[in-house]
C-alpha cells in the first residue's frame, strides 16, 4: 500500500518538465499583437475574404453598444454589404494573454478615432477577444467590448 499512493499521487499529478510548460505556454503578446493588426487591417478595409480564415465558424460578436451578438456569417454580411470605405484609425494597447488550455485569451484597450463634424471623436474600449488555433493559424472564437 505505501509502494501505491506515491505511484498513484504521480499519475494524478500533471505532467511537469520543459516540454509541458512548453505546451502550455500562452503566444507572445508581439505574435497576438500581429494577430490584431491583421484582423482590424482586414475589417478597415472590410475585406472579407482577408478576414474569413480568421474567424471561426462558431464566432460570437459582441456589440460593445448595444450588447447584441453577432455570427460569423452575420458580421461577414454586414461587413461586406458596406463594402470598403474610409477605415476608422484604431489603436490597441495594454495587451495581455492568457492561456487556459486550447483558449487564448487577449485583452487589450481600443481606442476608436472618428471625425464627427470636423472634430475627433475618441472612443475607447475594453475588449476581450478569445481565439483557438486551427490549421496554424490562430481564429477568433469570441469577441466583447465594453465602455
Amino acid at each position: 500500500m505505501r509502494r501505491l499512493v506515491p505511484g498513484l499521487i504521480a499519475l494524478l499529478l500533471p505532467a511537469s518538465g520543459a516540454g509541458a510548460q512548453r505546451a502550455a505556454a500562452a503566444p507572445s503578446i508581439a505574435a497576438m499583437r500581429a494577430v490584431l493588426d491583421s484582423l482590424y487591417g482586414a475589417f478597415g478595409r472590410a475585406d472579407t475574404a482577408a478576414l474569413r480564415p480568421w474567424l471561426a465558424e462558431e464566432l460570437v460578436w459582441t456589440d460593445g453598444v448595444t450588447g447584441a451578438e453577432a455570427s460569423r456569417a452575420r458580421l461577414l454580411g454586414v461587413l461586406g454589404a458596406r463594402g470598403p470605405g474610409t477605415p476608422v484609425p484604431t489603436e490597441r494597447d495594454s495587451l495581455h494573454v492568457r492561456r487556459v488550455g486550447d483558449v487564448v485569451f487577449v485583452g487589450y484597450h481600443r481606442t476608436d478615432r472618428r471625425a464627427v463634424g470636423g472634430v475627433e471623436l475618441p472612443t475607447r474600449w475594453r475588449v476581450t477577444d478569445a481565439f483557438v488555433r486551427r490549421d496554424g493559424r490562430w481564429q477568433l472564437v469570441h469577441h466583447a467590448r465594453t465602455w
